[in-house]
């Protein structure tokens, strides 16, 4: 009998429309995919008392040519609100991030990044999905280089 291989959790830093379009789709494609939008915490009504947000996926209806949407569905995620309590930071904490896609504006990809290093796996898979990536590459492989030289000052 063959084993199925667990499925590696996916945290989806930036909640703009780049953001949800990704996480809408994941779970869209397997709704029992582990995807977790990271929020700011201006963001946190959009969670209810599970811990999710549901997303509503639109499919325009092609055949009118119109802006009315043919189909809609409500998709349920995962969410988290960055600094909005200790609660969520525990969860981030505990879930100790080792796959995430970075869809924050370009000019705050690297301030996100470094809010949630203390999150991140020390072997992460950053996906950086934004309008600008290439302007801001180098400044976040710099700020993850800093905090790699770092951990290992402190290990010694």
């Amino acid at each position: 009998m063959a084993t199925q291989k667990a499925k590696s959790a996916l945290h989806i830093l930036g909640s703009g429309s780049i953001g949800m379009l990704w996480a809408s789709s994941i779970r869209s494609f397997d709704p029992s995919y582990p995807v977790t939008m990271i929020l700011r915490s201006h963001r946190k009504h959009q969670i209810d008392a599970t811990g999710m947000m549901k997303i509503a996926l639109c499919h325009a209806n092609s055949e009118e040519g119109d802006a009315r949407f043919a189909d809609a569905s409500l998709i349920p995620v995962a969410a988290v609100a960055s600094e909005a309590d200790e609660q969520s930071e525990a969860a981030l904490q505990k879930k100790s991030v080792r796959n995430v896609i970075i869809t924050a504006k370009a000019n705050h990809a690297v301030m996100a990044v470094k809010q949630h290093m203390n999150c991140l796996h020390p072997q992460c898979k950053i996906v950086l999905m934004c309008n600008g990536a290439l302007s801001v590459r180098d400044d976040l492989r710099k700020v993850l280089d800093e905090a790699t030289i770092s951990k290992e000052s402190k290990e010694k």
